[in-house]
């Protein structure tokens, strides 16, 4: 939590009676995990979120019409009831209750099932109704793109903890493995369906909500597969996932692993950016001893052992 918290939430309930002054505020608590957003929750029932910058009042803007536009979703998301849209952009939406994904060991045939819903509602949605809403659209080179972007972002950010090699490691493995995509492994993704935007119920059986869907885009499938399984056995998930009508394949799995070595430099990213240096070289350093002595980056590259698991894990 920032040092100077208290302020913030003086400045962001002001913004929120400016517009709704009928909103009798009892309690609030700002969350520090909005990277992107202030998130601040009112009288534990209502969820406002306030874009840090002008990249971002694009994206929650965007996110809101997408919202809007997914009819008969299998599971509660966000409905801005509360929205300003015009000059200090904000929204906010009543509370969706449960746990975290990670609060459970282990995924669930139900909780599983729940998931082959999700992905395949999201993945019928036509790419013309992406781009009319504005959700990016990309292909396997505008893909590749964007996660070299990323990566060298991440380079710059972590450059004093991270070894050079890495990243130039990195980019040459997103380059060979990417090679191998097409058109058909695009769909609409939420981007980061993970943890804490994955809501389940107290039973950990079932899916109760899905929040913040700011990095939703017409992207690679894999992308949320990996998010969903990285903290749990990725093979759990493909008796459900063979059997989605869906182009995700064999090897959607090999870009699953790619997705889920770049995953923690996220967080280091984001520690380097609020300048806690002990937070950063803790992450950097269990990220750079597992690229010297772990056999991740070499087992990525045997797809047989990958097929083999696939078959298998399917009978």
């Amino acid at each position: 939590m920032p040092d100077n918290a208290g302020a913030i939430v003086e400045v962001l309930k002001s913004r929120i009676l400016k517009y709704f002054p009928d909103l009798n505020i009892e309690n609030s608590v700002l969350i520090d995990s909005g990277w992107d957003n202030h998130v601040l929750i009112i009288n534990n029932e209502i969820v406002f979120r306030f874009p840090k910058n002008s990249i971002q009042v694009s994206k929650l803007l965007t996110e809101m019409r997408l919202l809007r536009s997914l009819k008969d979703f299998p599971f509660e998301i966000p409905d801005y009831s509360y929205l300003v849209n015009e000059g200090d952009v904000f929204g906010g939406y009543r509370l969706i209750h449960g746990n975290p994904l990670n609060s459970v060991k282990k995924l669930s045939d139900s909780l599983l099932k729940d998931f082959s819903i999700l992905f395949s509602y999201l993945w019928s949605i036509k790419p013309e109704k992406c781009s009319e809403i504005g959700v990016p659209i990309h292909s396997p080179v505008t893909w590749l793109k964007h996660l070299n972007g990323l990566i060298s972002t991440f380079s710059d950010s972590l450059n004093r903890f991270i070894p050079a090699d890495f990243f130039r490691s990195l980019k040459d493995l997103s380059a060979d493995i990417l090679s191998d995509m097409d058109e058909n492994d695009f769909r609409l993704i939420h981007g980061d369906l993970y943890r804490e935007n994955v809501r389940i119920t107290d039973s950990g059986n079932h899916i109760a909500g899905i929040i913040d869907w700011s990095d939703a885009s017409f992207g690679d499938i894999a992308l949320d597969i990996a998010a969903v399984s990285m903290d749990f056995d990725l093979t759990d998930l493909f008796p459900i996932l063979g059997k989605i009508k869906g182009p995700l394949n064999v090897n959607s799995i090999r870009r699953i692993k790619l997705y889920q070595i770049i995953e923690p430099l996220y967080a280091a990213h984001y520690f380097s950016d609020v300048g806690n240096i002990e937070e950063i070289s803790r992450r950097c350093r269990i990220i750079t001893d597992k690229w010297i002595n772990d056999v991740e980056f070499r087992n990525i590259y045997n797809i047989n052992d990958v097929k083999d698991l696939w078959h298998t894990k399917q009978k």
